[in-house]
């Protein structure tokens, strides 16, 4: 897993996590008796559940610390996913599928490219939310790949 640092922080062992780190994840372990995580990555970073401020941390609610930052294989899967859906009659036939089949284009073309640059922005999310009913609370692919809840969850 690769997160960004969103916002920063000072772990339990004191050590400033600066936001805008990228953190290579390679591994998560839970100690139960100090209700902690110590995370492997570029830096090895201590949280205890048991110190208020390490909690929220550890809960990272609504991406507040740790945003995920998907790969390319898993950006191609969901792209391929998507696709899919246009052989469905009901999308294939939508009144904006034409800017729907653009964003993606341009999606797919950024994840082919491998340039760094931030992912493009999503200029059909609303048409999409009446096309997917059951994507209801996504607000476009940028948010259901970018913005998923990622808690370094206790247990």
């Amino acid at each position: 897993m690769v997160v960004r640092v969103a916002k920063a922080f000072r772990d339990y062992d004191d050590q400033t996590v600066g936001p805008g780190e990228i953190l290579h994840v390679a591994d998560v372990s839970f100690f139960p008796y100090d209700d902690g995580s110590t995370i492997r990555a570029e830096k090895t970073i201590r949280l205890s559940g048991n110190v208020d401020e390490n909690a929220r941390i550890i809960d990272n609610p609504a991406n507040e610390y740790f945003e995920p930052l998907p790969e390319q294989s898993c950006i191609l899967a969901c792209i391929e996913l998507v696709n899919s859906y246009w052989l469905l009659p009901a999308v294939a036939n939508a009144p904006h599928a034409a800017e729907m089949c653009a964003d993606l284009d341009c999606c797919l073309s950024w994840v082919s490219s491998q340039s760094g640059e931030f992912p493009p922005d999503c200029a059909s999310a609303t048409i999409r939310r009446r096309i997917f009913p059951d994507a209801a609370g996504t607000a476009d692919l940028h948010s259901a790949l970018f913005r998923t809840d990622t808690a370094f969850s206790r247990g």
